[in-house]
């Protein structure tokens, strides 16, 4: 599905939303895959997209040609860093030199999808943090600040000198999960990592007035007393019959674990069961395990652009939360 009806028929433009004193200061620009979500972040903030050529060379380099100023100016650059990875990566890093060197005041980087998040944690032969490496890239470049959405853990913001800021959208979920008539609903972690970030998702629902309960769905073998203790959460052993289930995880890629997550939840004779998560990478053959299972509906933000037709996926936008977020960068003084 397209963005719900009644989200884009809430979809406003903020001719005013940054003061119109300062507007000519701020620009919005696009990488090459985040040019749908940039343009719909613009049209919150009330400024032109920016004119940006991006495009490869015959041999496969990039190229990148600005057609703007950006000279004593506040830059904010929307790329996702989703397939193909490392094209999108290398252009990301080279308009951040671009705008650096043309004069920009700040070049603050707008991604809404991470590369390399999952590999975040050093291990044996890998003493390093992958995606630490990519964020210290592009404070190499030139980057002033960084802004992310639901990052699969927070390691990276101690590896960084410029700040981090890490945008939680699950008030978007909650405001759209709302409309479903939920029935005695409980919020469901798929392992214990995400179980933190499940109790977030608990949290903006009570916020909005959805009563719910909160449950961990551990792999073999972990323990989660001190998760139990922390979150007032149990295991599945509780009561599920007849209530709404909504699973909690930040980004969905081949489906399978979502596919042994619903077989699990179904023999609990549970009523409908949802799945949201942040990021949509769905690999090839994810729909067709998705269409093939249970699930009532799959709720995706658009922090990867996607073409995927299918009747059990929903995609919200993050534009307004991003535009939200780069209004409250732009005004701070967070390098001064």
């Amino acid at each position: 599905k397209k963005l719900s009806a009644s989200l884009a028929a809430s979809f406003p433009v903020f001719c005013n939303y940054i003061p119109q004193s300062r507007e000519n200061k701020l620009k919005v620009f696009a990488g090459s895959s985040s040019r749908e979500l940039a343009s719909e972040i613009s049209g919150y903030l009330g400024v032109q997209l920016g004119r940006m050529f991006n495009s490869s060379y015959p041999d496969g380099e990039t190229r990148v040609r600005l057609f703007d100023e950006v000279s004593g100016k506040q830059v904010f650059v929307v790329q996702s860093l989703s397939e193909p990875v490392h094209d999108n990566l290398v252009e990301l890093l080279y308009m951040v030199s671009t705008f650096k060197n043309s004069g920009a005041q700040r070049v603050v980087v707008v991604v809404p999808y991470l590369c390399y998040s999952r590999q975040d944690i050093p291990q044996p032969g890998k003493p390093g943090s992958l995606v630490a490496d990519i964020a210290r890239m592009l404070e190499a470049m030139g980057a002033d600040a960084i802004i992310g959405v639901d990052l699969h853990g927070d390691q990276i913001k101690g590896y960084l000198s410029v700040p981090f800021f890490e945008i939680k959208p699950f008030d978007l979920a909650v405001e759209y999960l709302s409309q479903k008539n939920l029935k005695d609903p409980v919020i469901i972690s798929p392992d214990v990592r995400g179980s933190l970030r499940a109790a977030e998702f608990q949290s903006s629902m009570l916020e909005k007035g959805v009563e719910c309960d909160i449950a961990l769905l551990p792999k073999p073998g972990g323990s989660l007393t001190y998760l139990k203790k922390t979150l007032h959460a149990e295991y599945l052993g509780k009561r599920l019959t007849g209530r709404d289930l909504i699973i909690v995880d930040d980004m969905v890629i081949t489906g399978t674990n979502l596919l042994n997550c619903i077989e699990e939840l179904r023999q609990r004779d549970s009523e409908r069961i949802f799945m949201y998560a942040t990021h949509g990478l769905l690999a090839k053959g994810a729909i067709e395990k998705i269409n093939q299972t249970s699930l009532t509906e799959l709720i995706l933000t658009n922090s990867i652009h996607s073409n995927t037709n299918s009747s059990k996926v929903t995609y919200i936008s993050l534009a307004k939360v991003i535009a939200q977020q780069i209004k409250q960068v732009y005004s701070s003084n967070f390098n001064e």
